[in-house]
C-alpha cells in the first residue's frame, strides 16, 4: 500500500510540475514574447494566430506540438454584408441613397463590401507575420473564408476595380491598422480574378521566402 501511495505521490508531483511549466510558459509568452511580436495590436484572437506563427519557428516540433494552440487559429468563416453601412464610410451609404440607377446602387454596395474585405486582408497580413521574414515557415496560413452577400446575384468584386481602391479608403479612414501594402494583396493568375456573390473565397497569407503576401483563393507557386 505504501508503495502504491508513494507511486501516486510521484505521479501527482509530476503532474503538478507539468502544470507549473505550462503556466510559466504561458505567462512568458504573454508578458515577454507577446508584446515583442505585437500580440495585442490586432485583437487577442489575431494575436494568438500571430503567436502560433512565431512558435512554428521557435520550436523544432512546431506550434502543433503545443496542445490546444492550433485550435485558436485557422480559417474563420466570415459573412460580408454589402449593405452593412455601419462598417463602412458614411459616404458610401449616402452614395447608395442618392444613386439614380440600379447600377450605381450596386457600385456603392460593392464599395462597402470591398472595404470590409480589405480590413480582413489587413488582419490576415498581421496574423501571418506581415513583412517580418522571421515569422512563418510553412507554405501558407489560412486566415478567412469570406462570403459576400447583398451585392446582387452573380455580381463580382475584383482586385483592380474594387479591392485596391477600397484599400485607399480604408487607409484614409485610419483603419488600415497593420498597413498592408497594396502590392501585397493579390489574386492568383487564373480565371478566378473576382469574388462572386454567395461564393466562398479563402484569404491566405502566403510565404515564399522574402516574398510574403495576402492572396485570395490560393497561393501561387
Amino acid at each position: 500500500m505504501k508503495g502504491k501511495k508513494a507511486q501516486l505521490d510521484q505521479h501527482g508531483s509530476l503532474i503538478a510540475r507539468i502544470v507549473v511549466v505550462i503556466v510559466a510558459f504561458t505567462l512568458i509568452m504573454l508578458i515577454v514574447v507577446g508584446p515583442a511580436i505585437g500580440i495585442f495590436t490586432g485583437g487577442f484572437g489575431d494575436g494568438l494566430c500571430r503567436t502560433n506563427v512565431a512558435l512554428r519557428n521557435s520550436f523544432p516540433f512546431g506550434a502543433k506540438g503545443l496542445v490546444g494552440l492550433d485550435h485558436f487559429c485557422g480559417s474563420t468563416d466570415i459573412k460580408v454584408y454589402a449593405d452593412d453601412w455601419k462598417k463602412c464610410p458614411e459616404a458610401y451609404k449616402e452614395e447608395f441613397k442618392a444613386a439614380p440607377t440600379e447600377n450605381e446602387e450596386i457600385r456603392a454596395l460593392k464599395k462597402c463590401a470591398a472595404y470590409q474585405i480589405v480590413k480582413l486582408a489587413d488582419r490576415c497580413w498581421y496574423m501571418g507575420g506581415g513583412s517580418d521574414v522571421n515569422l512563418g515557415s510553412e507554405d501558407r496560413f489560412d486566415c478567412f473564408d469570406v462570403t459576400v452577400r447583398d451585392i446582387g446575384e452573380d455580381k463580382k468584386i475584383n482586385l483592380k476595380d474594387d479591392i485596391l481602391p477600397a484599400r485607399k479608403d480604408v487607409k484614409a479612414a485610419d483603419e488600415l491598422k497593420n498597413k498592408i501594402p497594396d502590392n501585397k494583396i493579390t489574386f492568383p493568375d487564373n480565371d478566378q480574378q473576382h469574388i462572386t456573390e454567395g461564393k466562398t473565397a479563402r484569404i491566405y497569407f502566403c510565404y515564399g521566402g522574402k516574398v510574403r503576401e495576402v492572396s485570395f483563393f490560393d497561393c501561387e507557386d
